[in-house]
């Protein structure tokens, strides 16, 4: 196995020997070219993958960002490197979403969090009460595939998942109302099943025991527990 980590900066690709090592390269690249749109990921060169990923992670970069995959994330953490956590991100020419960061927490900002629950005869329902037990399959998938093209289609960037609830943040205030409305339209015909509720807050996000969390995500998660009570 030829195991490396691949930059890629607007379509060029780069190969290092170790995480840190494309990291520091990347950041000099940027330096370099300020609007530059970066990729980082590792895996096997040799079966091609990493690579097409690397290209992958740049296209989705706005100008200046460098995205990278969870593996080096995780990889230079010991570095002092700070990132956003951008949620699982569907990439195309993969099945699977990814779950993406961005490097540099000078960059990082307030988001709008946003919490969505399917709630049921006013009662939000949790994955250990009856309601939810009763729900079938067929329906969980529905609302699983609704939420998440709505969220898709207004750049929401989910955070948590547990079952009807999600955690979604938001560059701006503008798209997650949006998003919220969208949601509430198409979802309408199957109330039957259960309604939507939302609760907004703006905040940061913080990495904590192996998961990103922050207050805005509590406090919009209390907002939309207690829509109903």
């Amino acid at each position: 196995m030829a195991v490396a980590s691949i930059v890629c900066v607007d379509g060029d690709l780069d190969v290092h020997d170790t995480a840190s090592a494309a990291v520091a390269a990347a950041i000099e690249r940027r330096r370099e070219s300020p609007t530059a749109r970066i990729g980082i990921c590792v895996g096997d060169i040799e079966l091609g993958d990493p690579l097409g990923f690397a290209r992958r992670l740049s296209t989705i970069a706005e100008p200046g960002a460098i995205l990278v995959s969870d593996t080096i994330r995780r990889s230079v953490e010991r570095d002092d490197r700070s990132f956003l956590d951008l949620g699982a991100v569907s990439i195309a020419g993969y099945a699977d979403r990814m779950h993406v960061f961005e490097l540099d927490g000078a960059r990082q900002r307030d988001r709008c969090i946003v919490a969505i629950e399917l709630s049921r005869n006013g009662v939000v329902s949790r994955r250990d009460e009856p309601e939810d037990q009763a729900r079938t399959e067929a329906e969980l998938s529905d609302y699983d595939r609704t939420v998440w093209r709505q969220l898709a289609a207004h750049r929401g960037f989910v955070q948590r998942v547990e079952r009807l609830e999600y955690l979604v943040a938001f560059d701006a205030p503008v798209d997650a109302v949006d998003a919220a409305i969208a949601l509430h339209r198409v979802w309408a015909p199957h109330e039957a099943i259960g309604r939507l509720v939302f609760g907004f807050e703006l905040g940061r996000l913080t990495y904590m025991v192996d998961r990103w969390w922050g207050s805005a995500m509590i406090t919009a998660n209390r907002i939309a527990s207690t829509r109903f009570q």
